[in-house]
């Protein structure tokens, strides 16, 4: 159990690294372009990744051979990513540029099967080798960012190292699955009904898990897509490292949240409601308290820390740090809490509406304040309310239920 926690704290400190250094190395202009294509990720990439995961988990679970399952992955999220490979290029062509718009086909392409890999760790309760292959391809992410600078400093050259990163990915677990565990070991391979049932139960693209995975990235990028398009680029970088920072401290719990998701995984096949409800009020309500304390006290230090490790002061930009402090603090929070929820609640819609309600409350704060840095107090006070509302209406009913 150390060790887990141990490796997570590192990944989250090498994360964090990754920005620091092509801040420090790339420059504010290169970073604010790079931002601004992870974000748009957010709503193309990572929506088909995250369906597919919440479509391999669920068939993982009731699958008997599970190596195999993920073997049959791979040529299926392939080939589905091919179809939608012209709206890929639209997307992030028309929005940002064409060569961004051709490595990101690339990147989703390269993640084929990695949904499911990812997932077999959660199933099989390989907590260790989850994190440690995730250490091994985060350490070489940080030593990709330094080699590449021989390359220049453009953006293209840091969407260039993520798609490296993406193939590193999906490798380092594919080759923890298989080389150490190998696909014949269950009963004899992929054949008979019940291995054709549980291949037909994996969807590669699912529209509606797409759509509500859509609706869900909105919390943590939709407010950079529109900042950008009403701020310079320098604006834009720097509230993105503030954003960073502030969400620093929860990250000491992130953790926590990925020890209980194996727990909440076994509890969720024995289909006992009940106690899912109760260990998740339990984790939500203990983390939620300590976090706010915790993000409260680092409001103080946050803004010499970022003054002293990116060597930038943002004092001249005058932006509301406090806000932006309590804005990631409710969407971290939300998120955690959220997407496990999500997993269980049987009226599949509200897991829908409740993030795409999100969305088009701050899409509409974003069309009626033109100012940039009034716009980051809007949409901070926005994420605040709308994330004490629906924890209050949510949780609560669950705390009656626990009972």
């Amino acid at each position: 159990m150390k060790l887990f926690f141990l490796a997570n704290y590192t990944i989250f400190g090498l994360a964090w690294l990754t920005q620091l250094l092509i801040v420090r190395l790339y420059g504010l202009e290169s970073f604010a372009h790079y931002t601004l294509f992870l974000s748009l990720m957010a709503f193309v990439e990572a929506p088909i990744i995250a369906g597919r995961s919440d479509s391999a988990l669920a068939a993982l679970n009731k699958s008997s051979r599970k190596t195999a399952l993920v073997a049959a992955t791979i040529a299926r999220d392939f080939t589905a990513t091919l179809a939608l490979a012209p709206m890929i290029i639209a997307i992030v062509g028309l929005y940002i540029g064409w060569w961004e718009a051709l490595m990101a086909l690339l990147i989703i392409l390269v993640q084929s099967g990695y949904s499911a890999a990812k997932n077999y760790f959660v199933v099989e309760k390989w907590r260790l080798r989850l994190v440690g292959g995730e250490l091994a391809v985060t350490i070489g992410h940080v030593l990709l960012l330094l080699l590449a600078l021989m390359f220049g400093s453009d953006a293209l050259v840091l969407i260039g190292v993520y798609l490296i990163y993406s193939v590193s990915k999906s490798m380092v677990f594919f080759a923890l699955i298989f080389f150490m565990r190998g696909v014949a070991n269950e009963d004899g391979g992929f054949a008979g009904e019940e291995a054709v049932r549980d291949k037909s139960a994996y969807k590669p693209f699912s529209p509606v898990l797409v759509a509500r995975n859509i609706a869900l990235n909105s919390f943590n990028n939709l407010d950079v897509l529109l900042l950008a398009a009403k701020a310079m680029p320098e604006l834009l970088a720097v509230y993105k490292i503030i954003k960073t920072v502030a969400g620093l401290m929860f990250r000491l719990v992130g953790p926590l949240w990925r020890w209980k998701l194996y727990d909440l995984n076994e509890v969720k096949q024995q289909a006992n409601e009940a106690l899912y409800r109760h260990e998740q009020l339990k984790a939500g309500g203990i983390a939620g308290l300590a976090m706010l304390a915790a993000m409260l006290a680092f409001y103080f230090v946050g803004v010499p820390f970022i003054d002293l490790s990116y060597g930038l002061d943002i004092t001249p930009y005058g932006l509301p740090v406090l806000l932006l402090v309590a804005m990631s603090f409710a969407a971290n929070w939300f998120l955690a809490w959220f997407k496990i929820d999500m997993l269980f609640e049987a009226r599949k819609f509200i897991t829908f509406l409740v993030p795409l309600s999100y969305a088009a409350g701050l899409s509409g704060v974003a069309y009626m304040i033109d100012d940039a840095r009034r716009l980051i107090a809007g949409m901070a006070i926005f994420t605040i309310g709308f994330v004490v509302v629906v924890s209050l209406a949510r949780l609560l009913p669950l705390r009656r239920v626990a009972a």
